[in-house]
């Protein structure tokens, strides 16, 4: 009985492990790529999420009659006056996340710049919350007159 010198019909455990190689290789750079847009996607949520807290609270601000807008114009002796002398921020206050059920905190710092002559006034909103132990923030501002 002759044995034929080429055998056409499979693999050789060569070439089976190359493929192998080749498909993990291939799976490993798929999953990096899912990680990447996983993590720029709960980045864009937080941040959608920080910009909502903002425009909330900078409407709030809106909601107050002009006269009743704290400012360093009108109650200088106020700690909460810094900078110039028409600078006004109120106390950092927390607000929790409801991303994901996470709760991670949002810092919310609210100021208002009075102008010159006091009829308008420049108020302002800003939300901090960290993300991979980096802080990011977004600030919203808006000009009222009287």
């Amino acid at each position: 009985m002759a044995i034929p010198r080429y055998n056409n019909r499979g693999f050789t455990l060569v070439e089976l492990l190359v493929a192998i190689l080749v498909m993990t290789v291939g799976l490993l750079g798929l999953l990096k790529a899912v990680e990447v847009a996983t993590v720029q996607n709960l980045q864009n949520q937080m941040r959608d999420e920080g910009i909502q807290i903002a425009e909330g609270e900078l409407n709030h601000l809106r909601a107050i009659p002009f006269d009743a807008i704290s400012t360093c114009l009108s109650a200088p002796s106020n700690p909460g006056c810094s900078g110039t002398p028409a600078t006004y921020r109120y106390a950092a206050m927390s607000v929790p996340g409801k991303l994901r059920g996470a709760g991670k905190p949002y810092t919310v710092t609210r100021s208002t710049i009075a102008s010159s002559d006091g009829s308008a006034v420049d108020l302002g909103v800003r939300v901090k919350w960290p993300f991979k132990n980096m802080s990011t923030s977004h600030e919203v501002h808006t000009v009222r007159g009287s």
